[in-house]
């Protein structure tokens, strides 16, 4: 419990309000082969899920021909995000470890379009959002305008989170679908939540940005999706 007390002051002192643990039994059962928690730190317990909100302002101002100053700041918005959530996971990797329990952040990248693990159903497990139709993940009160991170460890704390209703949440507008000018998106199927081609979104960005296509590059830096979606304050 001290320790748990501890993580929680190291993620407030950070402005980190919204994270939870996650159980890795329950993950693992979901998840594919070489995608589990278990598969990048295999004595792991759990997985600490963090989320730290982009300003709404910036992304709201996100530009549809991906150009100029408005580009240039999401941009930076989601790189400094990006930078001082990994900077809190070397301290809260360390943390566990000073206490004797092993721990890693799970690394960035991906392999043909998917991560090491998941982070975005990693949090909806952590209670932080669920799935909406853009393929992102949506939390109530930040809508999808966030960043993800996540430390796995050995350390079994003394309660997990559990799923929010996903009802309560994607409006199932459509506007993230009707928006998209990749064409990326569509009405998904039944039993689905989203339907999203990551080809079409990837190489669209890649056109409107003219660099080269290829799955190595695939951090996609398009916005307009987020914009667009009504969930959050705003």
């Amino acid at each position: 419990m001290i320790l748990e007390k501890r993580i929680g002051q190291i993620l407030s002192d950070a402005g980190i309000e919204k994270f939870g643990f996650v159980s890795k039994v329950l993950y693992d059962d979901k998840a594919p082969s070489q995608h589990r928690i278990s598969d990048l730190l295999a004595t792991a317990q759990s997985a600490l899920v963090y989320i730290l909100p982009l300003n709404r302002h910036i992304v709201d101002r996100f530009p549809q021909d991906f150009t100029g100053d408005a580009y240039d700041t999401y941009a930076e918005e989601k790189k400094t995000v990006s930078e001082k959530l990994a900077s809190v996971g070397e301290r809260l990797a360390a943390t566990f470890k000073e206490n004797g329990f092993d721990a890693i952040v799970v690394p960035k990248g991906s392999r043909d379009y998917m991560g090491w693990i998941s982070l975005k159903h990693l949090s909806c497990y952590a209670g932080l959002g669920v799935l909406g139709r853009n393929s992102l993940l949506l939390n109530p009160e930040y809508g999808p305008c966030f960043r993800i991170s996540a430390v796995l460890t050995d350390y079994d704390p003394t309660s997990f989170n559990t799923f929010i209703d996903g009802k309560r949440v994607c409006e199932e507008c459509n506007s993230c679908i009707t928006n998209c000018p990749a064409h990326a998106l569509e009405i998904p199927g039944e039993g689905e939540i989203y339907s999203i081609s990551k080809e079409k979104c990837h190489k669209y960005f890649c056109e409107m940005r003219g660099i080269e296509y290829n799955s190595e590059n695939a951090n996609v830096n398009c916005g307009l999706c987020m914009r667009v979606c009504p969930v959050g304050d705003r």
